[in-house]
Protein backbone atom coordinates (compact mmCIF):
# COMPACT_ATOMS: atom_id res chain seq x y z
CA UNK A 1 0.00 0.00 0.00
CA UNK A 2 1.27 3.45 -0.88
CA UNK A 3 0.57 6.72 0.85
CA UNK A 4 -1.85 9.30 -0.46
CA UNK A 5 -2.42 13.04 -0.42
CA UNK A 6 -5.72 12.80 -2.29
CA UNK A 7 -7.48 14.55 0.59
CA UNK A 8 -5.59 17.70 -0.45
CA UNK A 9 -7.30 17.76 -3.87
CA UNK A 10 -9.53 20.75 -2.96
CA UNK A 11 -6.45 22.91 -2.25
CA UNK A 12 -5.46 25.40 -4.94
CA UNK A 13 -2.34 24.37 -6.84
CA UNK A 14 -0.21 27.27 -5.59
CA UNK A 15 -1.08 26.44 -2.00
CA UNK A 16 -0.32 22.74 -2.21
CA UNK A 17 3.33 22.91 -1.02
CA UNK A 18 2.29 24.89 2.05
CA UNK A 19 -0.61 22.53 2.76
CA UNK A 20 1.68 19.49 2.50
CA UNK A 21 4.18 21.02 4.92
CA UNK A 22 1.50 21.96 7.45
CA UNK A 23 -0.02 18.47 7.25
CA UNK A 24 3.39 16.92 7.99
CA UNK A 25 3.90 19.17 11.01
CA UNK A 26 0.36 18.67 12.31
CA UNK A 27 0.42 14.90 11.86
CA UNK A 28 3.77 14.69 13.64
CA UNK A 29 2.28 16.65 16.54
CA UNK A 30 -0.70 14.28 16.56
CA UNK A 31 1.53 11.21 16.85
CA UNK A 32 3.92 12.85 19.31
CA UNK A 33 1.06 13.86 21.60
CA UNK A 34 -0.09 10.26 21.67
CA UNK A 35 3.47 9.14 22.49
CA UNK A 36 3.28 11.35 25.59
CA UNK A 37 -0.07 9.86 26.57
CA UNK A 38 0.91 6.24 26.00
CA UNK A 39 4.21 6.66 27.87
CA UNK A 40 2.67 8.54 30.79
CA UNK A 41 2.90 5.59 33.16
CA UNK A 42 6.63 5.34 32.48
CA UNK A 43 7.29 8.70 34.11
CA UNK A 44 9.78 8.56 36.97
CA UNK A 45 8.13 11.09 39.29
CA UNK A 46 5.04 13.22 39.77
CA UNK A 47 6.63 16.14 37.87
CA UNK A 48 7.10 13.79 34.91
CA UNK A 49 3.39 12.98 34.85
CA UNK A 50 2.51 16.66 34.92
CA UNK A 51 5.06 17.47 32.20
CA UNK A 52 3.94 14.64 29.91
CA UNK A 53 0.29 15.63 30.22
CA UNK A 54 1.15 19.27 29.51
CA UNK A 55 3.28 18.33 26.50
CA UNK A 56 0.54 16.04 25.18
CA UNK A 57 -2.00 18.84 25.50
CA UNK A 58 0.19 21.33 23.66
CA UNK A 59 1.06 18.82 20.91
CA UNK A 60 -2.63 18.04 20.36
CA UNK A 61 -3.36 21.77 20.45
CA UNK A 62 -0.77 22.44 17.76
CA UNK A 63 -2.18 19.66 15.58
CA UNK A 64 -5.75 20.85 15.92
CA UNK A 65 -4.81 24.50 15.33
CA UNK A 66 -3.01 23.51 12.13
CA UNK A 67 -5.95 21.38 11.00
CA UNK A 68 -8.22 24.33 11.70
CA UNK A 69 -5.97 26.59 9.63
CA UNK A 70 -5.96 24.06 6.79
CA UNK A 71 -9.75 24.21 6.78
CA UNK A 72 -9.35 27.71 5.30
CA UNK A 73 -7.78 26.01 2.27
CA UNK A 74 -11.08 24.30 1.49
CA UNK A 75 -10.44 21.12 3.48
CA UNK A 76 -12.79 19.47 5.98
CA UNK A 77 -11.60 19.78 9.57
CA UNK A 78 -13.36 16.58 10.64
CA UNK A 79 -11.70 14.61 7.86
CA UNK A 80 -8.26 15.94 8.76
CA UNK A 81 -8.67 15.09 12.43
CA UNK A 82 -10.64 11.85 12.28
CA UNK A 83 -11.37 10.81 8.70
CA UNK A 84 -8.03 9.73 7.25
CA UNK A 85 -6.65 6.23 7.01
CA UNK A 86 -3.14 5.09 7.89
CA UNK A 87 -1.92 5.85 4.35
CA UNK A 88 -3.01 9.49 4.56
CA UNK A 89 -1.20 10.50 7.76
CA UNK A 90 2.18 12.05 6.99
CA UNK A 91 3.95 12.17 10.35
CA UNK A 92 7.72 12.00 10.80
CA UNK A 93 8.82 8.38 10.46
CA UNK A 94 11.11 8.53 13.51
CA UNK A 95 7.95 8.10 15.62
CA UNK A 96 6.82 4.91 13.86
CA UNK A 97 8.62 2.48 16.18
CA UNK A 98 7.65 2.53 19.85
CA UNK A 99 10.37 3.55 22.33
CA UNK A 100 12.29 0.67 23.83
CA UNK A 101 13.00 2.40 27.13
CA UNK A 102 12.80 5.78 28.86
CA UNK A 103 16.03 6.99 27.27
CA UNK A 104 14.73 6.13 23.81
CA UNK A 105 11.47 7.95 24.55
CA UNK A 106 13.21 11.14 25.65
CA UNK A 107 15.67 11.41 22.76
CA UNK A 108 13.10 10.49 20.12
CA UNK A 109 10.62 13.06 21.40
CA UNK A 110 13.46 15.60 21.36
CA UNK A 111 14.24 14.84 17.71
CA UNK A 112 10.57 15.03 16.71
CA UNK A 113 10.06 18.32 18.55
CA UNK A 114 13.19 19.83 17.01
CA UNK A 115 12.25 18.67 13.51
CA UNK A 116 8.66 19.92 13.69
CA UNK A 117 9.76 23.26 15.16
CA UNK A 118 12.37 23.86 12.46
CA UNK A 119 9.74 23.19 9.79
CA UNK A 120 7.21 25.46 11.52
CA UNK A 121 9.83 28.22 11.90
CA UNK A 122 9.74 28.66 8.13
CA UNK A 123 6.45 30.53 8.60
CA UNK A 124 7.40 32.95 11.38
CA UNK A 125 7.44 35.79 8.85
CA UNK A 126 4.63 34.50 6.66
CA UNK A 127 2.47 37.30 5.27
CA UNK A 128 -0.62 35.55 6.61
CA UNK A 129 -0.57 36.74 10.20
CA UNK A 130 -2.61 33.83 11.54
CA UNK A 131 -0.06 31.33 10.30
CA UNK A 132 2.88 33.43 11.50
CA UNK A 133 1.30 33.67 14.94
CA UNK A 134 0.66 29.95 15.04
CA UNK A 135 4.29 29.24 14.14
CA UNK A 136 5.42 31.56 16.92
CA UNK A 137 3.14 29.84 19.44
CA UNK A 138 4.47 26.43 18.42
CA UNK A 139 8.01 27.68 18.97
CA UNK A 140 7.24 29.15 22.39
CA UNK A 141 5.68 25.95 23.66
CA UNK A 142 8.17 23.61 22.01
CA UNK A 143 10.97 25.46 23.81
CA UNK A 144 9.78 23.95 27.11
CA UNK A 145 9.50 20.47 25.57
CA UNK A 146 13.13 20.69 24.50
CA UNK A 147 14.22 21.94 27.92
CA UNK A 148 12.51 18.92 29.48
CA UNK A 149 14.44 16.56 27.21
CA UNK A 150 17.81 18.23 27.75
CA UNK A 151 17.18 18.18 31.49
CA UNK A 152 16.65 14.44 31.35
CA UNK A 153 19.76 14.06 29.19
CA UNK A 154 21.77 15.72 31.96
CA UNK A 155 20.29 13.19 34.39
CA UNK A 156 21.19 10.31 32.08
CA UNK A 157 24.77 11.59 31.96
CA UNK A 158 25.11 10.96 35.70
CA UNK A 159 24.98 7.19 35.13
CA UNK A 160 27.14 5.76 32.32
CA UNK A 161 24.85 2.85 31.43
CA UNK A 162 21.84 5.16 31.19
CA UNK A 163 23.78 7.70 29.16
CA UNK A 164 24.95 4.99 26.77
CA UNK A 165 21.39 3.78 26.18
CA UNK A 166 20.35 7.34 25.40
CA UNK A 167 23.32 7.83 23.08
CA UNK A 168 22.61 4.60 21.23
CA UNK A 169 18.96 5.56 20.79
CA UNK A 170 19.92 9.02 19.53
CA UNK A 171 22.38 7.69 16.97
CA UNK A 172 19.89 5.06 15.81
CA UNK A 173 16.90 7.40 15.51
CA UNK A 174 18.74 10.43 14.13
CA UNK A 175 19.21 9.08 10.60
CA UNK A 176 15.49 8.69 10.07
CA UNK A 177 14.66 12.14 11.46
CA UNK A 178 17.38 13.69 9.30
CA UNK A 179 15.48 12.58 6.19
CA UNK A 180 13.10 15.51 6.73
CA UNK A 181 16.08 17.78 5.99
CA UNK A 182 17.60 16.67 2.68
CA UNK A 183 20.78 18.10 1.20
CA UNK A 184 19.76 20.73 -1.32
CA UNK A 185 22.59 22.92 -2.54
CA UNK A 186 20.21 25.18 -4.41
CA UNK A 187 18.21 26.14 -1.32
CA UNK A 188 20.16 28.02 1.34
CA UNK A 189 17.25 27.89 3.77
CA UNK A 190 16.94 24.11 3.42
CA UNK A 191 20.66 23.76 4.09
CA UNK A 192 20.31 25.99 7.12
CA UNK A 193 17.49 23.90 8.54
CA UNK A 194 19.52 20.73 8.10
CA UNK A 195 22.49 22.33 9.84
CA UNK A 196 20.31 23.57 12.70
CA UNK A 197 18.83 20.10 13.15
CA UNK A 198 22.29 18.51 13.20
CA UNK A 199 23.47 21.07 15.76
CA UNK A 200 20.47 20.36 17.99
CA UNK A 201 21.16 16.63 17.91
CA UNK A 202 24.85 17.24 18.58
CA UNK A 203 23.93 19.35 21.61
CA UNK A 204 22.03 16.42 23.11
CA UNK A 205 24.86 14.04 22.28
CA UNK A 206 27.34 16.35 24.00
CA UNK A 207 25.20 16.53 27.13
CA UNK A 208 25.18 12.75 27.33
CA UNK A 209 28.98 12.77 27.31
CA UNK A 210 29.40 9.31 25.83
CA UNK A 211 31.15 10.20 22.60
CA UNK A 212 30.08 8.97 19.20
CA UNK A 213 29.50 10.85 15.95
CA UNK A 214 26.22 11.71 14.32
CA UNK A 215 25.65 9.89 11.01
CA UNK A 216 25.90 12.13 7.97
CA UNK A 217 23.56 10.07 5.77
CA UNK A 218 19.81 10.03 6.30
CA UNK A 219 17.66 6.91 6.38
CA UNK A 220 15.28 7.54 3.48
CA UNK A 221 13.11 4.47 3.98
CA UNK A 222 10.09 6.60 4.89
CA UNK A 223 11.00 10.11 3.66
CA UNK A 224 12.94 10.73 0.49
CA UNK A 225 13.18 12.59 -2.78
CA UNK A 226 12.06 16.10 -3.63
CA UNK A 227 9.14 15.94 -1.18
CA UNK A 228 10.70 14.62 2.03
CA UNK A 229 7.78 15.65 4.24
CA UNK A 230 5.58 13.13 2.44
CA UNK A 231 5.67 9.56 3.67
CA UNK A 232 6.49 6.70 1.32
CA UNK A 233 4.80 4.10 3.55
CA UNK A 234 1.60 4.16 5.61
CA UNK A 235 1.60 4.62 9.35
CA UNK A 236 2.11 1.19 10.99
CA UNK A 237 -1.29 -0.30 11.78
CA UNK A 238 -0.72 -0.63 15.52
CA UNK A 239 0.42 2.98 15.75
CA UNK A 240 -2.52 4.12 13.65
CA UNK A 241 -4.93 2.41 16.03
CA UNK A 242 -3.26 4.24 18.90
CA UNK A 243 -3.30 7.74 17.43
CA UNK A 244 -6.43 8.11 15.36
CA UNK A 245 -9.41 9.92 16.82
CA UNK A 246 -12.25 7.52 16.12
CA UNK A 247 -15.05 9.98 16.85
CA UNK A 248 -15.55 13.50 18.10
CA UNK A 249 -15.94 12.39 21.73
CA UNK A 250 -12.60 10.55 21.60
CA UNK A 251 -10.68 13.60 20.45
CA UNK A 252 -8.81 15.45 23.23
Amino acid sequence: MTTTLDFLDPVETQKRPLAEALIAIADTKLVLGNWHVVCLNNGKSLPDYAALLAMAASAFGHARALYDHLATFGLEYAELERGRGAAAIHSLGVLDAAPGDWQDFVVTAYLADQASWLQAARYLSHPERTLAGLARRIGEETYFHLKYATGWAAEFAREPASAQRARDALLRRYRQALAWFPVNDGDAQAAGRRQAFAEAAQKLLDILGQGGELPSAADTTIHAGDTPLRRRAPLPERLYERVRFKDADAAP
